[in-house]
């Protein structure tokens, strides 16, 4: 699948995802869980992206169950006593979290970052280019390549590294700073084949699924 297909179909489950009824939203996570286990390559991406926002589901998790006005599930505990609608709002955001990290994976996990600033530049440069928008293609794709190197760099100098803590942590600043510049140097960016016309019908059939489920589930 062409990368500028890839980030459209992204987009496009992005925007839809926190709509989709719950069974629709079931059945769009298990297909993309499926694709995971289909391809190790891109299971082991999943597996990996799942790890990262852990703390944040957590978070989404006590946010919901606790914060959540509706009447208490266990009332013998009283105010410490998660709510039913709680329980219901937390399944539902998680989710959506997991579903659009697993398409996070499944359509860009694959792709070398160059590639997706080739595709963004091209994306962003219609109906006319601008220093703006290809300063950002950039920005992207620098992100997507040097992240996961800074977070293991960090993980090893907070853990390891000579000093007290905040010493370790503006040494870390400056060497994530100085590779960060280096990594600016203008390269040549990989040129991408032609869209292959077909292609465009998937990100505009997922639109037009998605918007049939949510107005058929009455969400709008």
């Amino acid at each position: 699948m062409h990368p500028i297909i890839r980030i459209l179909c992204l987009l496009v489950l992005a925007a839809l995802t926190p709509w989709l009824p719950r069974e629709p939203l079931l059945a769009l996570g298990a297909l993309l869980l499926a694709w995971g286990i289909a391809r190790p390559e891109t299971g082991r991406v999943m597996r990996y992206s799942v790890k990262r926002i852990r703390w944040l589901l957590l978070s989404l998790v006590i946010l919901y169950l606790w914060f959540s006005p509706g009447a208490p599930l266990l009332p013998a505990l009283g105010p410490l006593s998660p709510t039913a609608a709680g329980i219901q709002l937390a399944a539902h955001r998680a989710g959506v979290l997991l579903v659009l990290v697993f398409a996070a994976s499944a359509f860009l996990g694959d792709v070398p970052p160059r590639h997706v600033t080739s595709a963004l530049r091209r994306m962003l440069s219609w109906p006319v280019e601008t220093r703006l928008a290809m300063r950002f293609a950039d920005r992207v794709g620098l992100l997507l390549a040097e992240l996961p190197a800074v977070e293991q760099r960090a993980r090893v100098a907070l853990k390891n590294g000579d000093g007290g803590f905040a010493i370790r942590a503006a040494s870390l600043f400056q060497n994530v700073e100085r590779d960060a510049e280096r990594a600016l140097e203008p390269e040549p960016l990989p040129a991408l084949a032609p869209t292959p016309h077909w292609q465009w019908l998937l990100p505009a059939g997922l639109l037009a699924t998605g918007f049939a489920l949510i107005f058929l589930a009455g969400e709008f």
